[in-house]
């Protein structure tokens, strides 16, 4: 795929269809983060094709030296925290295993699922900013400093809560085999 500032300097320069690889590039990605944050795959929808007409007009704002995939994360995550915050009350990561290989076999399958299903419930009993701290970590592969700069907190409340979620899950796993 050719450089995303090239791209978005080709969609700048009025090449509309500039813009179509960097949608097909990370749509997958931004509604997995968006469904975990709202919950519910109608609205995360909605919400991914909102957040990409978002970028589409900020795109002039865009800055070549930062990585374009932490600027979308950013503004994807603050688009899904105004909407979460007109609706109140909701959880805001969703524990939902679609991010799950369906690649390799049906064993595996069924096993990396019985994994992930118990990572996440332990996982809901934490902080909010944890789960989502650990879900880009672990899930999107997004390194410390882009967390950091996609949720605006510090590098040091990234480790921190990656730490926290760590042990947290550890003290729970040895827990449940402790009593199993």
């Amino acid at each position: 795929m050719q450089d995303e500032a090239v791209l978005v300097e080709k969609v700048l320069a009025g090449n509309r269809e500039a813009f179509e690889p960097l949608v097909r590039k990370y749509a997958p990605r931004i509604y997995r983060v968006v469904l975990r944050m709202v919950h519910h795959s109608e609205d995360a929808r909605d919400l991914t094709q909102e957040i990409f007409f978002q970028v589409y007009r900020k795109l002039s704002s865009y800055q070549p030296d930062r990585r374009f995939s932490t600027w979308l994360y950013q503004i994807a995550v603050n688009r899904c925290i105004d909407e979460l915050r007109k609706r109140k009350g909701k959880r805001l990561v969703a524990l939902n295993d679609e991010w799950v290989s369906n690649e390799p076999g049906p064993e595996k399958v069924a096993i990396d699922r019985m994994r992930v299903d118990d990572i996440l419930k332990s996982l809901d009993g934490m902080p909010e900013n944890w789960k989502l701290i650990f879900l880009l970590r672990f899930v999107d592969d997004l390194s410390y400093s882009e967390i950091a700069e996609v949720l605006g907190i510090s590098l040091n409340d990234v480790r921190n809560g990656l730490y926290r979620t760590r042990q947290k899950l550890r003290m729970q796993f040895q827990a449940k085999e402790g009593a199993g």
